[in-house]
C-alpha cells in the first residue's frame, strides 16, 4: 500500500511544493477574486470555485516571482 501511494504521489510532489511556496501570495490574492465572483454571481457555485483557483495561482505566480523580485530590485 505504501510503494502505490508513493507512485501516486511522487509525480505531484513538485506542484505541491511549488503552491506551497505560492501560499502567502495566494492568501493576498484569492480573498479579493473570490469576493468579485460572490458579489457578481456570474456563475455557479462549482464553476465560480474553479475560475477563483484558475484566476489567483497565475496573480500569486505573478505577484512572488515577476513583482516580487521587480520591486526588490528597484527599491531594495
Amino acid at each position: 500500500f505504501v510503494s502505490v501511494a508513493q507512485r501516486i504521489v511522487r509525480p505531484i510532489l513538485p506542484m505541491l511544493v511549488y503552491v506551497g511556496g505560492l501560499s502567502y501570495a495566494l492568501y493576498l490574492v484569492h480573498y479579493p477574486v473570490l469576493q468579485v465572483f460572490n458579489a457578481t454571481h456570474v456563475l455557479p457555485p462549482v464553476a465560480a470555485i474553479v475560475a477563483v483557483v484558475a484566476i489567483s495561482l497565475p496573480l500569486a505566480h505573478l505577484l512572488d516571482y515577476v513583482m516580487q523580485p521587480w520591486l526588490r530590485k528597484r527599491f531594495g
